[in-house]
């Protein structure tokens, strides 16, 4: 047997991994010579589409059509909705009937198909009232009240003294005893009086050391008071005295802001309004007079004005002002009834309407 071929088959056996890098190194060589080629072919395409520009020339062109875009658009604002009314298998359309023949016609139709009488318009409802309380129907459901039982109304829920009416009115919480409306909501004037004015400058004196002394009676002349210029009497201040006024002598005397002339030996036929008011709450009562101030429950109102329908008061913190109505007869029975003396309630004209307190700006 020859040596030729195991002398071969040793060689490659020594020398196997040089063969194997040789390949490696003709193929790695190869990859890059392909890769420098296509750079070269790329680069080549870049610089001829580099001067291909495009034309500068318009183009005409349709408008475009924006229909069904527009359908679209309008689709998406407003999505199909299935009707919110439709006949039930088995149940009958609500109906009505007409107000002119009677016959049923459906709960929305707007003009009878029978008669063709146009039929009145549906409420709205968010102002229906169906117990005719004077609470809407959604106040009531609001505040947990019956809105077919009107007698809720004039009830008081949390104790505070006001009735649901009065707080929902007034924006206040019926189920709250800690947010009730002003108190001046309470607030009734039973008689208004006109008292004729008690004083009366009967003359003047001079003493011995030159100041002079002024004689004031009172109307009844059941008192006599000598003052000077200076000096307070039942609540007036002796102010200024001319003696030679046109009217005569006359000695000015002032309460607050007004001022008050008086001409020796005339009656001042001025008068002042003197209303008596109570406060349904606590039944506390109230003589006042134009300029007084009243506190109510921590809250202080200026008289501003008494008329003969009421008495009309400011509050002192917020400015605002409020006409307090007259006393009603349900009202001062129900005073009475409750305990509280007839006196505790000034009589008032008879067939007083009911004016409770509004605002009036």
């Amino acid at each position: 047997m020859s040596a030729a071929p195991r002398n071969r088959a040793s060689w490659l056996n020594q020398n196997y991994d040089k063969l194997i890098l040789v390949a490696v190194l003709v193929a790695l060589l190869g990859s890059a010579s392909f890769l420098v080629m296509q750079v070269g072919w790329e680069r080549q395409q870049l610089q001829g589409a580099w001067w291909e520009q495009p034309s500068a020339a318009p183009k005409k062109v349709l408008p475009v059509d924006l229909a069904e875009y527009n359908q679209r658009r309008q689709s998406f604002f407003e999505p199909f909705q299935v009707g919110g009314r439709s006949n039930a298998l088995m149940v009958s359309e609500m109906r009505v009937s007409c107000v002119e023949c009677e016959k049923p016609i459906g709960f929305f139709i707007a003009k009878c198909p029978f008669c063709g009488t146009e039929q009145p318009e549906h409420l709205d409802p968010e102002k229906a009232d169906t117990d005719g309380d004077g609470i809407r129907d959604v106040l009531e459901a609001k505040f947990s009240l019956n809105p077919l039982d009107p007698s809720d109304a004039a009830l008081d829920f949390d104790g505070d003294g006001f009735t649901n009416i009065e707080e929902i009115l007034y924006g206040t919480n019926p189920r709250d005893a800690a947010d009730y409306p002003p108190p001046v909501v309470k607030l009734r004037v039973g008689r208004v009086n006109r008292i004729p004015f008690k004083l009366r400058f009967q003359g003047e004196a001079k003493l011995p050391d030159d100041s002079v002394r002024f004689q004031l009676n009172l109307r009844t002349l059941e008192q006599t008071f000598f003052v000077q210029v200076g000096d307070e009497v039942d609540g007036f201040k002796v102010l200024e005295y001319q003696p030679k006024a046109p009217e005569g002598p006359t000695l000015i005397i002032q309460q607050k802001e007004t001022m008050i002339p008086l001409v020796r030996g005339q009656a001042v036929t001025q008068q002042e309004l003197i209303a008596d008011m109570v406060f349904l709450i606590d039944r506390t009562r109230l003589r006042v007079k134009i300029g007084d101030v009243v506190n109510i429950k921590e809250h202080e109102y200026k008289i501003i004005d008494i008329t003969r329908e009421g008495v009309l008061i400011r509050d002192e913190k917020t400015g605002k002002d409020t006409l307090v109505g007259m006393i009603t007869e349900s009202e001062r029975s129900a005073l009475v009834g409750g305990g509280a003396s007839a006196a505790v309630v000034p009589g008032g004209a008879p067939g007083t309407s009911a004016l409770p307190a509004r605002p009036v700006r």
